[in-house]
């Protein structure tokens, strides 16, 4: 199952859609699309007794997304599936693995459509490749999740082991929109 060989049935699902996007829109992309895609091409690789499946999530998914919330919630999801998808076919071959990066350098930033360079999580992008290389890489071992980066590992663990309520108010405060923080310091 190795990435360099690419002898094996792959997909990548990242159907990714900006957070200030319709709720429904982003259902529709981060939510049903990816199903649709992961049950068109996972029934058959069991049956080869090889294969993978590597679903783009998010740090987001691991706390509620204030500010982002459908967003936030349709990554949980792909979290989720990809974590039961990986149980439930981790003794036929096949792999499915969530890959949940942090504010990566890709077009999302860009499509939010608004400036989000003041906010504490997208100051720093982390650069594609070894985002791209970290999620093939635990597809070749097996793993159901990883997150790369160190400190994106840190969030995940904090945003899993702290109450839900608290979480949200964490990330209201780095995910908080220009217009909300000029109302939030009057």
């Amino acid at each position: 199952m190795s990435s360099g060989s690419w002898s094996m049935p792959t997909s990548c699902n990242s159907p990714s859609q900006g957070m200030r996007s319709p709720a429904q829109a982003t259902r529709a992309v981060n939510v049903d699309s990816l199903v649709r895609l992961t049950h068109g091409v996972l029934p058959g690789m069991p049956a080869s007794g090889r294969g993978g499946i590597l679903n783009v999530a998010s740090t987001i998914a691991f706390q509620p997304g204030t500010y982002q919330a459908t967003y936030g919630a349709s990554k949980a999801f792909v979290l989720s599936l990809s974590q039961a998808l990986w149980a439930e076919t981790r003794r036929s071959g096949v792999t499915v693995t969530a890959l949940c990066p942090g504010p990566t350098r890709t077009g999302f930033v860009a499509g939010l459509g608004s400036d989000v360079s003041h906010t504490a999580i997208y100051r720093h992008l982390a650069a594609p490749e070894p985002v791209v290389a970290a999620g093939l890489r635990a597809m070749d071992k097996g793993r159901a999740v990883v997150v790369p980066g160190w400190r994106y590992r840190a969030m995940a663990t904090g945003g899993r082991l702290t109450p839900g309520w608290l979480s949200a108010l964490i990330s209201g405060r780095m995910l908080r929109p220009a217009a909300a923080a000029v109302g939030a310091s009057r």
